[in-house]
C-alpha cells in the first residue's frame, strides 16, 4: 500500500473577516514563526471596514480565527498615510515591524523621511524604532526591520549617522535596538569595532536575537575579502565575531554578489541567492540559485536543484528557511525541478534537506500547477516548515479566490492529518488521502492514489492516475472529467446522496467492463468505474457539473 505523504491545503489569506477576497491586489506576506499569523500589504478597500484612504495598507491577518486587522494606525486609531513597507513581525505575530514615511504615527516623527516602527497589536502601541537612546529622531533613511522572536530585539537599516556617537564612515549601516532598555548599537562592525568602508543592507536576526545575518559590498568586514562583490555575513552580537557566509566549503568567494534569504532559529544555517558559478562543481546554469551554509560544519548545499541532483534549468530566489534548518522554500521559473511542471511560470516550491524531496507548493485543488505566476516576493515559512506564505495572481490555487487574475495571498499547509472540512491535496507519487468527520475535498494527482472521505460529505478527484475513491459515510462527489484518469469508486450510493461530478466535459456515455461494472466515460478525459453498479442502472440524474 502507498505510503501517507505530505498533502497541501491552500487557503485565501487576503480575504476579510468572512473570508471574501479583496478588491484589489494584495502581495508580499510575512507568516509568523508559530504560523497562525501573516503580515501583507494590500490595496484593496474592503478588507476592513471603512477602509477609504485610497492606498497601500498594512493588514495582519489570524489564521485561526480569520480576524483582520489593519496595521497602519496610530495608538488612537488614526490611519496613517503614507507608504509602508519592509515588515516582519515576531514569532506569535503580536508585534509587527515595519518602515514607512508616515508622519503621524507616534509624536514628534518630524524628520521627514522613511523610519523604522513596532507595532503591538494588542495594544496599538506605536514605538519609533529608528532614534537615539536619548530619544532623537535619526537624521537619515531608516528600513528593513528584523525582530527576535519575542519582539524585544529590533535589527534595522539606516543612513542616519547620528544613531551613535562616533558614526563616520557616511555609509549605511546596521543597527539593532534593545525595546526593553532603549539602547542602540552599531552591529555592522569589524570583529574589532572597525566601521566598515562600504554599505550594509537586509539584517535578519536569530530566534534569541544573539546573531545577526546582513548584506554588506564592505571588504573590510574580514581580512581576505577580495572578490569585489556584495556578501553575506554573519555577526555574533555577543562575541563580536564576525563570519562570511557565502563562500563554498573550501573557503572560496562567489564571484559573483550574493544576498541572504534566511536564518534557522539558532542562526548555525543561513540561507542566500547567488549566480555565482563557482562555489559547487558543476554549476552550470548561469542564474540566480538557492544555497544553505552550515556553520556550524561549513558544508555548503545547493537547494535549487531536483531531488536527484540535477541543476534547475531556471532562475531561484525569494525564499525562506525553518527554525530547526531542514527545509527551505522559494520561488523559481525552473520547469525540471518537478515532473509536469508546465505552466511556465514562476511556482513555489519546498526542498527537504534531510531526504532531498522537493515539493510543488503552488498547485490548484485539482492537483495542476496554477494558472497564474507567483511573483517576486519571497515565499515566507513557518518555523516548522509546516506553513507557506505567498503572493500569486493565480485564480485557481483556492476555491475562495473569486478576484480573477489579481494578486492574492496564500497560505499553503503542509502535513498529513487534515482537520474537519478540509482540502487535502497529493503529490506526484502514489498517495493516500484520507478524510476526517467533517465535509472534505480530497484532491489525487498523477500517481495512483487511494482516496477515503470517511465521514461527512466529500469531494474526492483522483487526478491523473488510476485511483480508487471511497466515499464513506455522507453524500460524496466523485469528480471525473478535466485532468482526470481511470479511476474505481468502491462504495457508490445515490440513495445515500452520492453524486459524479463533471469537470469540463459535460458529455458522458456508459458501458460495462469485462466484470460487468459500469464505467462512466468522459469526453476528452477520464473515467470512473462504479463498483457492484450495472451499466443500465446509471441515469442522468446521477451527474452534476463542477
Amino acid at each position: 500500500m502507498p505510503a501517507t505523504t505530505p498533502a497541501i491545503d491552500i487557503e485565501l489569506a487576503s480575504s476579510d473577516a468572512e473570508g471574501v477576497g479583496g478588491n484589489s491586489n494584495s502581495s508580499a506576506p510575512v507568516i509568523s514563526a508559530d504560523g497562525t499569523k501573516v503580515v501583507f500589504q494590500s490595496s484593496a478597500s474592503d478588507l476592513v471596514p471603512g477602509d477609504t484612504n485610497g492606498q497601500y495598507d498594512l493588514f495582519l491577518k489570524d489564521l485561526t480565527t480569520g480576524a483582520i486587522t489593519r496595521v497602519n494606525t496610530a495608538a488612537d486609531g488614526t490611519v496613517a498615510q503614507g507608504t509602508f513597507f519592509r515588515y516582519t513581525l515576531s514569532s506569535d505575530g503580536t508585534t509587527v515591524a515595519f518602515a514607512s514615511d508616515a508622519e503621524f504615527l507616534v509624536p514628534n516623527d518630524t524628520n521627514g523621511t522613511f523610519d523604522v516602527f513596532v507595532k503591538d497589536m494588542v495594544t496599538g502601541q506605536v514605538t519609533l524604532v529608528s532614534q537615539t537612546a536619548g530619544g532623537v529622531s535619526a537624521n537619515g533613511f531608516s528600513t528593513s526591520p528584523a525582530l527576535s522572536a519575542d519582539g524585544r530585539i529590533v535589527a534595522f537599516e539606516s543612513r542616519a549617522d547620528d544613531l551613535v556617537p562616533g558614526d563616520t564612515n557616511g555609509q549605511g549601516d546596521i543597527f539593532v535596538k534593545d525595546l526593553s532598555t532603549g539602547a542602540v548599537t552599531l552591529a555592522s562592525l569589524t570583529a574589532d569595532g572597525a566601521q566598515t568602508n562600504d554599505f550594509s543592507a537586509s539584517p535578519k536576526l536569530s530566534a534569541d536575537g544573539s546573531k545577526l545575518v546582513f548584506t554588506s559590498a564592505a571588504t573590510n568586514l574580514v581580512p581576505g575579502d577580495v572578490n569585489g562583490e556584495m556578501d553575506t555575513f554573519l555577526k555574533d552580537l555577543t562575541t563580536g565575531q564576525v563570519t562570511l557566509v557565502s563562500q563554498s566549503a573550501d573557503g572560496t568567494q562567489p564571484n559573483r554578489l550574493s544576498g541572504g534569504m534566511g536564518l534557522s532559529d539558532d542562526g548555525s544555517k543561513v540561507v542566500f541567492v547567488t549566480a555565482a558559478d563557482n562555489l559547487v562543481p558543476n554549476e552550470l546554469n548561469d542564474t540566480d540559485d538557492v544555497f544553505l551554509k552550515d556553520l556550524a560544519t561549513g558544508t555548503l548545499t545547493l537547494v535549487s536543484q531536483t531531488a536527484a541532483g540535477v541543476q534547475s534549468n531556471g532562475w531561484s530566489g525569494d525564499g525562506d528557511v525553518s527554525g530547526d534548518g531542514t527545509k527551505v522554500v522559494f520561488v523559481s521559473s525552473a520547469t525540471n525541478l518537478v515532473p509536469d511542471d508546465t505552466n511556465g511560470l514562476p511556482d513555489v516550491f519546498m526542498k527537504d534537506l534531510t531526504s532531498g524531496e522537493i515539493t510543488l507548493v503552488s498547485l490548484s485543488p485539482d492537483g495542476l500547477t496554477g494558472s497564474g505566476a507567483n511573483w517576486g516576493d519571497a515565499a515566507t515559512l513557518s518555523s516548522d516548515g509546516s506553513r507557506i506564505a505567498f503572493t500569486s495572481a493565480a485564480p485557481d490555487l483556492s476555491p475562495d479566490d473569486a478576484n480573477g487574475p489579481l494578486l492574492d495571498v496564500f497560505v499553503a499547509t503542509l502535513g498529513t492529518e487534515p482537520e474537519p472540512g478540509r482540502k487535502i491535496r497529493g503529490t506526484r507519487r502514489a498517495d493516500t488521502l484520507t478524510g476526517g468527520d467533517g465535509d472534505d475535498t480530497l484532491c489525487g494527482w498523477s500517481g495512483n492514489d487511494l482516496l477515503a472521505g470517511g465521514a461527512g460529505d466529500d469531494l474526492l478527484f483522483g487526478g491523473r492516475g488510476k485511483d480508487t475513491l471511497t466515499g464513506g459515510e455522507g453524500a460524496d462527489l466523485f469528480v471525473t472529467g478535466r485532468g482526470g484518469g481511470r479511476d474505481l469508486v468502491t462504495d457508490f450510493d445515490f440513495a445515500e446522496g452520492d453524486r459524479i461530478g463533471l469537470a469540463g466535459s459535460l458529455h458522458w456515455r456508459v458501458r460495462s467492463n469485462v466484470s460487468g461494472d459500469a464505467v462512466v466515460d468522459v469526453r476528452g478525459s477520464g473515467s470512473l468505474t462504479l463498483a457492484g453498479i450495472a451499466a443500465d442502472e446509471v441515469t442522468s440524474a446521477w451527474f452534476t457539473a463542477v
